[in-house]
């Protein structure tokens, strides 16, 4: 009956300290809380080159040429960092 006791005993400490091993880890999550806050970071930064070239052209620093370019180069630039935004955030 002790050996019993002391099998059961020592059983369960085994699988409690075992636990962590099998559980699905948390590093799905953190990753893709990473990948979110990169691409929120880079769309701001893309927002802010906009605004940046939108100033510089009513400064006349930029040729309407140029400045249309770029903004829709920009523009596609940050339409694809949203897309991957709402991607990240499905999953």
């Amino acid at each position: 009956m002790e050996m019993l006791l002391i099998f059961l005993v020592f059983g369960a400490s085994v699988v409690y300290a075992a636990q962590p091993l099998f559980e699905p880890t948390m590093t799905g999550d953190i990753d893709r809380q990473t990948e979110i806050s990169h691409l929120e970071e880079a769309k701001l930064a893309v927002y802010r080159q906009i605004k940046q070239i939108d100033i510089e052209y009513e400064l006349d620093l930029l040729s309407e040429e140029d400045f249309l370019s770029t903004r829709l180069r920009l523009k596609k630039e940050a339409s694809a960092i949203i897309d991957k935004l709402q991607t990240a955030r499905k999953n």
